[in-house]
């Protein structure tokens, strides 16, 4: 179990998570700013035009009306050689002001202006700051163009005589620079903002089109399985427009799950998308076993539920039924209350049980009298909890309780020990209704010690725990050997220490395996399975030899393994662990390059694939320990091979999680992955008080029936 990183890198070998997908939330609202500055620019970009234009033909109209200089009206050209002009250019209009002494110089002759000027352009022009005006102005050394009504100068006038002013323009005059600076009249606040906001709204929506655009493309889009995630990806484009970026994140996230290369850091990516999104990361870590993360993530959510869930699977149950806010549904309650043996609270929870299966709705295939049958077994689990309490014969105040077989089953167990085995016997297994219970009451009757069974309904060795799986009912047999007679049959000997060597073996101990196993005495019966036993020890210690291959009785469970172990090809259509027709044709290439010792295109199928768990796994199991080279490739690859649902259901606990777990560490194992091994092996641990305990692993089976 690898350490998950929560917070940690955000980039993947040659994949980074990119700025879009990250800041997307801010990157489209600075893009819409970008967006109206850039068209606010561009339309004063275009008044600024529009204006020097105007100005343009206006001069260019008074430069056309300019006249000799003459008594009367004219206009005339020339450069100021004293005073200034300025005004302030409004809607309504302008207002100059001029000095008390303003000359220009035309060819030679210079003219005073002495009365009221208008200026019509200027060489200067500043707008204002917040009001919609322009001020404009000419200055000494400009050259104008002046219209107004001259007249020569008076004889008398000293001024004029002195500094060799013949002329003045005495009436209203207009001026007009001959370089004009043209600039529009400001737009003012309000209006700007009022502009602003309809150029951001055709800018938001400019975007918002972007962003479906976007997401549509993805949609349609093949890539196939994906190793790299960049800014110009459809999907972080999305990420990254307003109106889109939820559904790019939820899409993003799903080819995280789905598409993207299985690694470690896509999955830290993953973790990362989930923050993203303001999701908690327990929920992705609790499904992928990661029970320790998911365990400080929930706490840290706040989510106290899921963390009670993750701690009753990582075998804390006393922490589980402590936890703040614990999950307090019925089932969920009755399984941590039994592994702490709270029993008057595991009652409690089996009635709540039971009033559920009441109220469920008959069909077909479940009849009421179906609904009444369940709800009755599980009134009397909760009478054998109630009795494990401390109440006396709570099992004959459920009405109803003689006629049903199970309901039998729990009075038994409240009986003492050496009376139990009579009371067993007694229970009719073959009409009571519920095809479980012979699996129940046969391997009970064996630990009661009944002398009267032929103890031989349950003969597992090793090679039904490799090829088929562990049966929680297995649990029992460390109470079936101490119940075990002294002049017990030695078939019955064997058999029962055959199915102690898969418990063993299971529990991670394969000494202990191989010593029960030798311990037994070779009936005939047991003898035709030793080499099976011995092929099955050998698929779960990669490290030992491997049997050769010779005419001894192979079990049809290990058998395709064992194939692989000694290099024979595997059949396609065995190799069901993929679904897309590209890994369909890689998986068995790959398999069979491991089986000549090179994992890196095993290694690449479980990167590149959904490989899937239930169909695969054994297949793995054998073929691991014969890779040689890019070993770490295909161990880092196993690292991430999961069962979909390890946890997903409470009721996998403990015995089903435990088979899982048992599976990841023998996968660990057999690629060479010591630390994981030892991980996962530590996690199994956690459990072993709880399934060693009679009572509460009796409880256990019958609640998870």
């Amino acid at each position: 179990m690898p350490p998950s990183r929560i917070g940690g890198v955000w980039d993947i070998r040659g994949v980074q998570l990119p700025l879009f997908v990250v800041h997307g939330a801010v990157v489209w609202k600075l893009a819409l700013v970008a967006l109206t500055a850039v068209a606010l620019g561009l339309n004063q970009l275009r008044r600024q035009r529009t204006a020097r234009k105007k100005a343009a033909e206006d001069l260019k109209f008074r430069l056309g009306t300019v006249t000799p200089l003459a008594s009367g009206p004219v206009v005339v050209r020339g450069t100021i050689t004293k005073g200034s002009i300025t005004a302030v250019v409004t809607g309504e209009g302008s207002t100059a002001e001029r000095s008390d002494e303003l000359w220009i110089d035309q060819h030679g002759e210079n003219i005073a202006i002495t009365g009221p000027v208008t200026l019509g352009h200027g060489t200067s022009n500043k707008p204002g700051f917040l009001a919609r005006n322009n001020t404009i102005g000419v200055k000494t050394g400009d050259e104008v163009v002046i219209a107004g009504v001259a007249e020569p100068r008076a004889e008398d006038n000293v001024a004029y005589r002195e500094s060799g002013i013949g002329w003045q323009l005495a009436a209203d005059a207009s001026v007009w620079a001959v370089t004009p600076q043209a600039r529009p009249r400001p737009l003012g606040p309000i209006s700007t903002a009022g502009l602003a906001l309809c150029f951001a709204l055709v800018g938001y929506g400019a975007l918002r089109i972007v962003g479906s655009r976007a997401l549509k493309h993805a949609k349609g889009e093949d890539r196939g399985v994906q190793r790299t995630l960049d800014n110009s990806d459809a999907l972080s484009i999305a990420a990254a427009m307003p109106g889109s970026r939820d559904e790019a994140l939820e899409r993003i996230a799903s080819r995280f799950r789905y598409d993207f290369v299985h690694t470690e850091d896509a999955f830290q990516l993953r973790l990362q998308l989930d923050e993203l999104q303001g999701n908690c990361a327990a929920p992705a870590l609790f499904e992928s076993v990661r029970l320790d993360e998911a365990l400080a993530s929930a706490r840290a959510c706040g989510d106290h539920v899921l963390a009670s869930q993750a701690l009753a699977f990582l075998g804390r149950y006393e922490e589980a039924w402590n936890e703040p806010g614990r999950d307090s549904q019925p089932f969920f309650t009755g399984t941590v209350a039994i592994a702490t043996g709270r029993w008057r609270e595991a009652a409690s929870a089996a009635e709540a049980v039971a009033e559920e299966q009441s109220k469920r709705e008959p069909r077909s295939f479940f009849t009421e009298a179906d609904v009444r049958a369940q709800a009755l077994k599980t009134r009397c689990l909760a009478a054998l909890f109630r009795g494990l309490g401390g109440e006396a014969d709570p099992v004959a105040k459920v009405p109803g309780s003689e006629a049903d077989g199970f309901c039998q089953l729990s009075k038994a167990l409240l009986l003492p020990e050496a009376d139990q085995a009579a009371a067993l016997a007694a229970i009719e297994t073959k009409v009571s209704g519920d095809y479980a219970l012979a699996s129940f009451v046969d391997p009970l009757r064996v630990v009661a010690g009944d002398p009267t069974l032929p103890w031989d309904m349950d003969r597992a060795n090793l090679a039904d725990l490799v090829g088929f799986g562990f049966q929680p009912t297995w649990w029992l047999s460390p109470f079936e050997v101490a119940a075990m007679r002294p002049d017990a049959d030695p078939e019955i000997r064997d058999a029962l220490l055959g199915k102690t060597a898969a418990l063993l073996a299971f529990r991670g101990d394969l000494a202990g395996a191989r010593k029960a196993n030798a311990d037994r005495k070779g009936t005939e019966s047991s003898a035709h399975y030793d080499y099976s036993v011995e092929l099955a020890l050998a698929l779960l210690d990669g490290a030992s030899p491997f049997p050769a291959k010779h005419a001894g009785y192979i079990h049809p469970a290990i058998e395709r393994m064992a194939q692989v172990r000694w290099g024979e090809p595997t059949d396609p259509d065995r190799l069901l662990g993929v679904v897309s027709e590209e890994c369909k044709a890689r998986l068995p290439k790959a398999f069979a390059a491991a089986q000549r010792g090179d994992g890196a295109e095993l290694a690449a199928v479980f990167r590149d694939c959904n490989v899937f768990w239930n169909s695969l796994q054994n297949y793995v199991l054998a073929v691991a320990p014969m890779v040689k080279t890019h070993r770490e490739e295909l161990a880092a690859a196993i690292r991430l091979f999961r069962s979909d649902i390890s946890t997903y259901s409470l009721e996998h606990i403990p015995f089903r999680f435990l088979g899982d777990v048992a599976m990841y560490r023998d996968l660990a194992r057999a690629i060479g992955d010591v630390s994981s091994a030892a991980a996962w092996q530590k996690l199994f641990d956690q459990h072993l008080p709880v399934v060693q305990d009679r009572k509460k692993l009796i409880a256990l089976l019958l609640w998870t029936r």
